[in-house]
């Protein structure tokens, strides 16, 4: 049984050669190097997807109402919520 393991072991681990390289190309027709209309489609609808989302970000960012000025030290600004009474207020905790 070990006999039978090593030589698929060693059938399977076993290098193959590589084949032997092509010859370089001289004359390489420049049309097929290029990216053609299909490459400049791609990327004229890429650029144009960026620029939709970034006049949408703009236009989202205009709508927020940031007030710069930080609310008053009494009011926690969650009067719409009900107190949890498991939880300790501002004023039950100790500043030491």
């Amino acid at each position: 049984m070990a006999e039978v393991v090593a030589q698929v072991a060693s059938i399977w681990w076993a290098e193959t050669p590589n084949p032997a390289p092509s010859p370089p190309r001289q004359n390489i027709d420049p049309s097929v190097l290029s990216p053609g209309l299909v490459g400049f489609l791609l990327f004229a609808g890429l650029a144009a997807a960026i620029i939709v989302l970034v006049l949408s970000m703009n236009r989202q960012l205009k709508k927020i109402d940031f007030d710069e000025e930080a609310p008053p030290q009494g009011s926690s600004g969650n009067a719409s919520k009900p107190a949890d009474p498991n939880r300790p207020n501002n004023e039950d905790v100790s500043d030491s």
